[in-house]
């Protein structure tokens, strides 16, 4: 019995060592800020807003901002135009609706960039105005106006991420100029501007 006894005293150190050992390294240190940014975009807990909030007239911050249903957005920022046309700095990536400090945050990741850099705006929403401002506490609210009518889209399925109203017969959404709309029936080239030129 006193030789089991000591026997056991001698093992347990070797299980402590061999399970560090085992476990090793913390695997989120091998993950890439990237992975990081989409699993902390695909883990939203607020309620969605959708659609596409412009402040064209800015000659700052955000001139059009829309999100879509598959947690992708579309950024495009106010600059002074000082001869048009005026193509605006873009950003595509993934968002999340979060808290930050118990404030509502905008968390966006731009897919562009190597090493995901992450932006936090601190949003309000109400009648169809999204609200937003830097992170930082001194920084100054921009009202940006949900516009259906104008909602921005790179491809036609972008309009359906975004829940736009469809029109009232059997048709499909099509994208010219960057703008979503909505036709009855088959869409044809021309309307779509994706007839190749012979």
């Amino acid at each position: 019995m006193l030789r089991a006894r000591y026997t056991m005293l001698i093992l347990l150190p070797a299980i402590f060592v061999g399970y560090a050992a085992c476990g090793g390294e913390d695997a989120s240190e091998d993950t890439t800020v990237e992975d990081i940014g989409v699993a902390e975009a695909q883990s939203t807990t607020q309620p969605m807003i959708l659609g596409t909030f412009r402040d064209e007239g800015a000659h700052a911050g955000i001139a059009v901002l829309t999100l879509k249903k598959d947690l992708t957005y579309h950024l495009e920022e106010g600059v002074e135009c000082i001869r048009a046309p005026c193509i605006l700095p873009e950003m595509n990536g993934l968002y999340k609706m979060g808290t930050k400090d118990g404030v509502p945050v905008l968390v966006l990741m731009d897919k562009n960039t190597t090493s995901a850099p992450v932006e936090y705006l601190r949003y309000k929403y109400t009648r169809d105005t999204l609200y937003v401002a830097p992170d930082s506490r001194l920084g100054t609210w921009q009202a940006l106006k949900r516009t259906e009518a104008q909602a921005w889209c790179g491809v036609p399925n972008d309009c359906a991420l975004q829940d736009l109203q469809i029109g009232p017969c059997a048709g499909q959404w099509y994208c010219p100029a960057n703008v979503c709309r909505y036709a009855c029936g088959p869409v044809s080239c021309e309307m779509d501007n994706t007839c190749s030129s012979m």
